[in-house]
């Protein structure tokens, strides 16, 4: 695309007796950039770029497909769009479930292609833990969930924040609940809990110094779930959703 200055010049060049070939030499440019102007009887607007805006739902797409991965069950669009409204989300329902429809279409063809080994874990020999939201905005409610691998039994306490204290004296409840210890402990890949994974070396990571400390002084082994496996605790993953669906906050 040339400038209107140079589209002027050329013709002015043109009609002065200059040769294409002339032309070209004397503004370098291309020949066939002189001669396709040379046709044109006024300079052409440069095209206008398509430029594809961000969709509003965007800021909130990672937090729903975090969201959805936490459950076997399909979650309905109503749950997802009040939580994120509560995070300030202003779009339409109609947005929300296009975005939900091909995610799940996505769910459903990975689930196909990958299979998931489930396994059962002895008495006393695993506990999974995670948070979940209940409440979001300036009066927040998170809930600790704890399950026993082999028994299914839930703990569950409410805080209103989760700091790293907060989640080692929640642990001290659990262990108090279940009346003992599990030999290891499963978690996501949370930042009170890892500082960083494989800082010292492929499978040793570098923990949280609170949760650290507790580990080593109660003598139990973190596990963290490999990055972007949430559904390897799958059960206490399957307890935040019946938690979070059965529970009505007030505002």
């Amino acid at each position: 695309m040339i400038s209107k200055g140079d589209f002027i010049v050329i013709h002015d060049l043109y009609a002065k007796g200059n040769s294409i070939r002339e032309i070209a030499r004397l503004m370098k440019l291309n020949r066939r950039t002189v001669s396709r102007k040379l046709q044109e009887l006024e300079c052409q607007p440069p095209a206008k770029r398509n430029i594809i805006k961000p969709s509003i739902l965007e800021p909130y797409k990672q937090y729903i497909r975090d969201f959805i991965a936490k459950s076997d069950k399909r979650i309905p669009y109503s749950v997802i769009l009040a939580d994120i409204q509560e995070q300030g989300y202003q779009g339409s329902r109609s947005i929300l479930q296009e975005f939900l429809t091909a995610e799940y279409k996505q769910l459903k063809q990975a689930s196909k292609n990958e299979s998931v080994v489930r396994f059962e874990t002895a008495p006393g020999e695993q506990m999974q833990v995670d948070w979940t939201t209940i409440r979001w905005g300036k009066n927040p409610i998170y809930g600790f969930v704890a399950i026993l691998g082999y028994s299914r039994q839930l703990f569950v306490y409410f805080t209103d924040n989760m700091e790293a204290q907060t989640l080692v004296q929640c642990h001290e409840k659990a262990f108090l609940f279940f009346g003992g210890v599990p030999k290891t402990i499963l978690y996501d890949n949370m930042k009170t809990i890892v500082d960083k994974r494989d800082a010292y070396g492929k499978g040793k990571h570098k923990f949280n110094a609170p949760m650290f400390d507790q580990m080593k002084r109660l003598g139990f082994t973190i596990r963290l779930c490999a990055p972007y496996r949430a559904q390897t605790k799958g059960k206490v993953e399957r307890s935040n959703s019946y938690i979070k669906g059965n529970f009505i906050t007030q505002p």
